[in-house]
């Protein structure tokens, strides 16, 4: 990464009202008060959302690609949407098997689900990993990693993430002409979608908040949708859990139950920084699923606050969905596909 990228997270002034509640949950103390206003240090973000979700007057907030999305929508050509798992928790039951066909109201061409992409990128990070190997399906901590630990860069398995393996295996299914727009509950892969290594995969990424604001703007009703399915191949039933802890842990195959000292599956800012205050060396894990958000992506930063319910109510329906998972061969092979993941201490910062 030669050159800035813009900040996904933002404040908004007007909003900000100087209650310090951002400045003490940011996990990196990434937010400064300057002018009577919260200010983000953007050398010292790890895009991680936190503010986002703390901020009770809607002062931060993630950089919105909508009108982006309605843009390469109204230019025609084929658009194709990669629907994060962590969809089912906000529409469970029978909501799941409307929302395809809510999204191809929308005028997406192809409609399909992130989990293809996890799929894949846990039959990878077996093939990669190391000793002491962490996963890098979340970008809050791989930020966290390049910018403030950079000595354990090395432990980071070479692997992408779901949303970006996807977004190229859509472009092989489709056609490189074909734009890929990424839909999920994270503030961070709004950010790594702008990496430069990535740009060939996601042209746009929304949240669930922005596509909730999108299907009202449209008077899109999912009681009023017919049932369909995604355009979704392999058996996703494992790879469906990936937004809950352990999820991707078991799409490996690998059983921990956090009894096992070789394998250590972690959610939270505070246990995820708790795990890099021990040398690598010292581990006498084989591998870790680190999770930057409490109880992994069901509870990210850009998952409607106004649901009312549980993040435990969240996770039964994620678990409830991939039990449903069928199994649609596919006909295509994705060996050639670039599913390596690059890390670097370019933009870390040393602190005295």
């Amino acid at each position: 990464m030669n050159q800035p990228i813009q900040n996904v997270v933002q404040t908004i002034t007007a909003n900000c009202q100087d209650c310090y509640r951002c400045v003490r949950a940011c996990p990196v103390k990434a937010i400064k008060i300057a002018d009577g206003q919260a200010h983000i240090e953007d050398e010292l973000c790890i895009h991680c959302g936190t503010c986002v979700k703390n901020c009770p007057q809607q002062a931060k907030i993630t950089v919105s690609e909508l009108d982006t999305v309605r843009k390469m929508l109204a230019d025609g050509g084929p658009v194709a949407v990669s629907v994060a798992p962590a969809f089912a928790a906000l529409f469970g039951g029978w909501h799941s098997s409307r929302l395809p066909a809510a999204l191809r109201l929308l005028g997406f061409t192809h409609v399909s689900e992130t989990a293809e992409g996890a799929l894949q990128v846990s039959e990878k990070t077996l093939q990669k990993k190391q000793h002491a190997s962490i996963c890098t399906a979340c970008p809050a901590v791989v930020y966290l990693i390049e910018k403030y630990h950079p000595e354990y860069l090395d432990s980071l398995i070479p692997v992408t993430s779901p949303m970006v393996l996807h977004g190229r295996m859509l472009k092989k299914r489709y056609g490189q002409d074909c734009r890929v727009v990424f839909i999920g509950p994270c503030a961070a892969k709004k950010q790594e979608a702008k990496r430069p290594e990535n740009r060939d995969a996601i042209d746009a990424v929304l949240t669930f908040g922005e596509l909730l604001q999108w299907l009202e703007e449209e008077n899109i009703k999912l009681a009023n949708c017919s049932e369909s399915g995604f355009e979704s191949y392999g058996d996703l039933s494992s790879a469906r859990l990936f937004p809950i802890q352990g999820g991707m842990l078991k799409t490996c195959g690998i059983s921990g139950d956090n009894t096992q000292t070789d394998i250590l599956h972690i959610s939270g800012a505070e246990q995820v920084k708790e795990m890099l205050t021990l040398p690598p060396e010292q581990w006498d894990y084989q591998i870790i699923e680190a999770l930057f958000c409490i109880d992994g992506c069901i509870n990210g930063p850009c998952y409607p606050a106004d649901t009312g319910d549980s993040v435990l109510a969240r996770k039964n329906r994620v678990i409830d969905y991939a039990k449903k998972a069928p199994v649609h061969p596919d006909p295509l092979d994705y060996e050639d596909v670039n599913s390596s993941g690059s890390f670097s201490d370019a933009e870390a910062v040393y602190l005295a």
